[in-house]
Order: structure tokens, then sequence, then C-alpha cells
């Protein structure tokens, strides 16, 4: 039995994790700090299975080997900027809103 060809499962069982993660953290009853690390851990888990298997798998397909690994620079600078970016902005937003 081999085990290629399972991307597209691996990517909805990502995003399902992703969904369930966030949904489970809007809720407000949940407020214990051990409840919240665990919830992060599993949102760490769900990011990893579901961007592992689309950047491995989709990529392949969508670029030409020639290509592939300017593809993976793109796709890791661009995240990279939202991840600077990111936190730059509520910081901005949480200090407004101080005053």
């Amino acid at each position: 039995m081999t085990k290629e060809g399972k991307g597209a499962t691996i990517m909805i069982i990502g995003s399902v994790i992703l969904i369930f993660v966030h949904g489970m953290a809007h809720n407000s009853f949940l407020n214990a700090w051990w409840l919240a690390a665990a919830l992060v851990i599993i949102l760490g888990i769900g990011f990893s299975v579901g961007s592992g298997s689309y950047v491995a798998n989709l990529f392949q397909k969508l670029f030409l080997k020639k290509q592939l690994g300017t593809a993976y620079a793109v796709i890791f600078w661009i995240q990279n900027i939202g991840l600077w970016i990111i936190p730059l902005l509520l910081g901005i937003i949480l200090n407004s809103n101080k005053s």
C-alpha cells in the first residue's frame, strides 16, 4: 500500500484543525491558560500539516523543476513579511487605543 496521492486529504485535515482551533479560541468561556497553550500547540500542528502538504505537493505540480527553488523562496518571503507586518500593525492599533 502506497502513501502517495494523499496531499488533498492532508490539506483538508489541516484546514479542519485550523477551523476547530480558531472556533475554540473565539469562545469566551475558555479562559484557562493551559487550554490556551493546548490550542496553540494544536494550531501549530494544524498549520504544519496543512502548509507542509500544500508546499510539498502543490508547488511541484504548479512550477517547473527549474523554477521550484524560486517559488519556495517567494512564498516564504511573503509569509515572513506577513509575520513581520501583522504584529507591528497590532502593536500600533493597541497603542492607539490606550490614549
